[in-house]
């Protein structure tokens, strides 16, 4: 792994752990989970899940710009943002915890139990969108960008086991890279300075592309994308 890439997966864990922080002091300083406090909730959270997202993306195209040693096309914030989710509001999204308190209670989960499990609920899912912004700027840029042919993933130092087999994988632009819970992953993209043109380049990448490996699955979320999986599990899209 480059230090380039090894300071673009650096980051991009400070970034994440920094809105993850942000977020759980907003949810400990509510008084409950009731209506009232949810207000108060979406007054100030998705703001800060947009803001994290921009920052991304700044980070994850100025990374690619020092790869390639110049300015890189594709990494228009506003367009990438406009593909958050699918098209699902942040405000639906950072709903979800407090249905997880409401639903727990519900089930007669004692409250501070209840209230823990939609925290994890939270902090999983801005943990998630910080790491989406990463992928959709890679998508974007390596699409508007000729000489990126792909991406190679590189697993981070706290690679869980399923990332551990994918590390090393390469995709195409226009594949995003599947991702997990606190997934903590970066790449470094397969350049090729002569263009798609060059059938020779083509095929040495179209050879050199893996195959899931066993162990493994790679599932397609209707908001996430692709997602990593244990084989063993039902998958929920």
């Amino acid at each position: 792994m480059s230090q380039l890439a090894d300071r673009h997966i650096e980051l991009n864990a400070v970034l994440r752990g920094n809105t993850v922080g942000a977020l759980t002091r907003i949810w400990r300083a509510l008084p409950d989970h009731r209506d009232a406090s949810l207000e108060t909730w979406l007054q100030s959270v998705p703001a800060l899940i947009a803001a994290a997202r921009r920052q991304q993306i700044t980070i994850t195209s100025t990374y690619l710009s020092r790869a390639l040693d110049r300015p890189v096309d594709g990494a228009d914030a506003d367009a990438i943002m406009a593909g958050y989710r699918n098209g699902t509001p942040l405000e639906t999204v950072y709903k979800r915890p407090f249905e997880v308190v409401w639903r727990s209670v519900g089930a007669g989960t004692p409250y501070p139990a209840a209230a823990e499990q939609g925290l994890a609920r939270a902090t999983q899912t801005a943990a998630a969108d910080v790491q989406m912004a990463m992928r959709d700027t890679l998508t974007s840029v390596g699409q508007a960008e000729d000489s990126i042919w792909g991406y190679q993933r590189v697993a981070d130092g706290g690679a869980c086991e399923f990332c551990l087999l994918l590390d090393g994988a390469q995709f195409k632009t226009d594949d995003p890279m599947p991702i997990h819970n606190f997934c903590g992953c970066g790449v470094e993209p397969v350049v090729y300075t002569r263009g798609r043109a060059n059938r020779n380049n083509l095929a040495k990448f179209n050879s050199s592309l893996q195959k899931t490996p066993k162990g493994v699955d790679v599932n397609t979320h209707g908001e996430l994308g692709p997602v990593i999986g244990n084989p063993d599990h039902a998958f929920t899209a």
